[in-house]
């Protein structure tokens, strides 16, 4: 059986956070998927139109779908512009 997360919950540790990205997050994302050193590990940068990038957090993010979980990983001492 198949058991889902809540989708609309951040998930948080000692020091550390999984955060739903909300729109004012697209900004970063399409900064953090396009930076060679951040997505070497996945494969190489994802450069991302604005359009693209709404499309994208519409399918995976709002509404979303239930096998679907991507979050933003912090620490509590790294703002999104740090890397």
């Amino acid at each position: 059986m198949v058991q889902y997360v809540n989708m609309e919950q951040n998930m948080q540790g000692d020091d550390i956070e999984l955060r739903l990205p909300v729109p004012d997050d697209l900004q970063f994302i399409r900064w953090l998927w396009s930076d060679p050193e951040s997505m070497k590990p996945v494969g190489g940068p994802i450069n991302l139109t604005d359009s693209q990038a709404q499309e994208w957090y519409v399918k995976m993010i709002k509404p979303g779908r239930p096998t679907d979980c991507y979050r933003l990983i912090f620490n509590e001492k790294t703002s999104l512009w740090e890397k």
